[in-house]
């Protein structure tokens, strides 16, 4: 998100520049006020120097940081270990996390460590949910949203 935001900046401001991975990192970092190469103010945006410029960078981005993060909801990926029944009562949680790639490599990698040969042993019950018959336990990753009053 944060590239696409900055990429979205670089594209309103600059007319002109060279399109590399870190346009937005080689011109914050340019200390002088002079514009570096192949950097082209769009004309409704010319400013006096490149500090100007970088000030209206930063304050753009912080501006759309803020908007993006009060419009879209945010959740979290719990890593939960529970009975074969999937029952709450038996319900131990085991990890958050923000994306859900990072919660299904964090439960492969955990109970892989805390029971070895677990990963061969799995298999996919549902949306969300495997079933270790050889341990006798199931694991389930939870997207819950954050910031929100209501019941877990």
């Amino acid at each position: 998100m944060e590239k696409k935001i900055k990429e979205h900046i670089m594209d309103d401001i600059f007319c002109d520049r060279p399109f590399d991975e870190d346009d937005w990192d080689s011109f914050m970092k340019n200390s002088t006020l002079e514009f570096p190469d192949n950097f082209q103010v769009c004309q409704e945006f010319e400013l006096d120097n490149a500090r100007d410029i970088r000030g209206l960078m930063q304050s753009k981005y912080d501006d759309l940081v803020r908007l993006v993060e009060s419009i879209l909801p945010k959740n979290i990926y719990v890593v939960e270990q529970l009975d074969i029944w999937f029952s709450d009562s038996s319900k131990v949680v085991f990890g958050m996390f923000d994306t859900y790639e990072k919660a299904l490599n964090e439960m492969q990698l955990g109970f892989e460590k805390l029971y070895p040969g677990f990963n061969a042993d799995i298999y996919e019950n549902g949306a969300n949910q495997w079933i270790s018959d050889r341990f006798e336990f199931g694991v389930m990753i939870s997207e819950l949203p954050i910031n929100v009053f209501d019941e877990v």
